[in-house]
């Protein structure tokens, strides 16, 4: 018997199918990509029309809160520009009343009616000044909302009147320096007085006691002077500034 080893009976491989081989399954993405591509079309475009109605939004209060600071602006300017012009109108009335006094006599001082005594009796002291009302401007300005007004031209005739304010005080306060000082100088003669009917009233001898002091009368001539430039030189920079303020307000509203 020998020792060598039988050798394997060899196995046939199978013979090939004749049935064709599946390829792997390939993921076709392009659908999905269209899709998600519409989803995130629809997306964007939502935000984009939400983001824009609530500017339109916005933007439309923005301006309608305009129009209204812009009609209370107007109505104060207005205002204004009929005081200073009263200020200016009592400023005449004063300087004539003031030149009358000079020229009267005892006796015609002597027969005016109560009433007619104390008309002279302001215009030695006394002047009007120019107290403007700013309440939108300020508030405006306050509460940092002058970029609210878009017109930038108005903006900056706005900031010019607040300038000329300024620059007429100056001359204001001059104006109630020789108030204070005439009051004293009236109060050395026996003043002051007021109309008939009040606790003091004004009688024709206080008036040609007046009249007839010359330090009194150099001091009223003095505020009679200061009144005049005032009025004619301080207030119409101030006026100036406010009719251009008018006439852009009224080139915004009235378009």
């Amino acid at each position: 018997m020998s020792d060598t080893p039988t050798p394997p009976v060899s196995v046939p491989l199978p013979a090939p199918s004749d049935r064709p081989v599946a390829s792997p399954r390939q993921w076709d993405w392009r659908p999905k990509l269209r899709w998600f591509g519409a989803e995130y079309l629809i997306v964007v475009l939502g935000v984009l029309t939400a983001v824009g109605i609530n500017t339109w939004w916005a933007d439309r209060g923005a301006r309608a809160r305009e129009r209204l600071v812009l009609e209370d602006l107007r109505e104060d300017f207005a205002v204004n520009k009929a005081e200073i012009q009263r200020i200016r109108g009592y400023s005449e009335l004063f300087i004539a009343r003031f030149h009358e006094l000079a020229s009267l006599s005892d006796d015609a001082i002597a027969s005016m009616p109560p009433d007619s005594v104390y008309d002279y009796v302001p215009p030695t002291f006394s002047n009007w000044t120019f107290d403007p009302v700013t309440g939108s401007l300020d508030a405006l300005i306050a509460s940092g909302d002058l970029g609210l007004i878009r017109d930038r031209t108005l903006r900056q005739r706005l900031i010019s009147f607040q300038g000329a304010l300024r620059d007429s005080e100056e001359e204001k306060q001059a104006v109630f320096d020789l108030i204070g000082q005439g009051l004293e100088k009236m109060s050395r003669l026996g003043g002051p007085w007021g109309r008939p009917g009040d606790l003091f009233p004004v009688k024709s001898e206080d008036l040609i006691r007046l009249r007839k002091d010359a330090d009194y009368m150099a001091h009223a001539r003095l505020t009679r002077w200061q009144g005049w430039y005032y009025a004619e030189v301080a207030l119409p920079e101030v006026e100036s500034a406010i009719d251009s303020v008018l006439v852009r307000l009224g080139e915004i509203l009235d378009l």
